[in-house]
């Protein structure tokens, strides 16, 4: 435990050097704090695929609903901003659940989830642009929320990001040691074994898919929905990027 611990302490630490370099220029702050956004990404993934196996293509458009929606409910409706973070990332969670759900109840193999969260992804991007009375369509939407707080400042985000994804690499070290960690283990090597030994296959799959994408422990916080978030304020837009909804973040670069 020490070692992954020393590491990660050691990654972080280099990290925190990146703004002494760039701190005078908006264009390489939002290029390295939108890494620390894909890096939050790449741990949700991580627990979905890499832990239960299941092959996910719609983690930028579940990132893309708890974004927009963070944006919709924070600066059209009036929530705070704190509580609209958390209400989006309920909501992404949902979905993410409902997913993993189908493919477990209809039994579907990696491919065949694939196509699912696939075929969502797409559903979600002609959503997105189809509907630009609310989500402003190809432009995006402008980011009020949360333009009164460090968050508007040019080196304050990332180090806000940078403690998350810290938070977020400790937790999963301690889930990939922890029981459920050896269930996760247990239904990638053989779901039909794992279900004889006892394991609830269907809580096992949802749970991850949920939790990655919500904001709180349950039993992992959810690193794209919360980090995208936190990040919209500096970056002032939530528009989609790349033409990829199924591996880039919902989070626009427009300042």
């Amino acid at each position: 435990m020490a070692r992954p611990l020393g590491l990660i302490a050691a990654v972080l630490g280099v990290l925190a050097l990146f703004p002494l370099w760039f701190q005078d220029s908006a264009s390489m702050m939002t290029v390295i704090t939108t890494g620390l956004v894909f890096g939050a990404y790449t741990i949700a993934f991580n627990i979905i695929f890499g832990s239960t196996g299941q092959l996910f293509l719609c983690v930028g458009a579940l990132a893309g609903l708890g974004g927009f929606g963070s944006v919709i409910l924070s600066d059209r409706l009036g929530i705070p901003f704190v509580l609209s973070i958390v209400l989006a990332g309920l909501l992404a969670g949902a979905f993410g659940a409902l997913l993993s759900w189908i493919a477990v109840s209809r039994s579907l193999g990696t491919i065949f989830t694939g196509i699912v969260t696939l075929a969502f992804s797409l559903s979600f991007e002609n959503f997105v642009l189809g509907n630009s009375d609310l989500t402003g369509g190809d432009d995006g939407l402008r980011v009020m929320a949360g333009s009164d707080s460090i968050l508007d400042r040019q080196v304050a985000p990332y180090y806000v990001l940078l403690g998350l994804l810290g938070v977020y690499l400790v937790i999963y070290l301690v889930i990939r040691r922890s029981h459920v960690g050896w269930a996760f283990q247990a239904l990638r090597d053989d779901e039909v074994a794992a279900g004889l030994a006892g394991i609830d296959v269907a809580r096992y799959r949802c749970t991850p898919v949920s939790s990655a994408r919500s904001c709180w422990v349950s039993p992992v916080p959810s690193s794209p929905t919360t980090a995208g978030s936190l990040a919209r304020p500096r970056m002032r837009s939530a528009t989609s990027t790349c033409g990829s909804w199924s591996c880039s973040p919902l989070v626009g670069l427009g300042r």
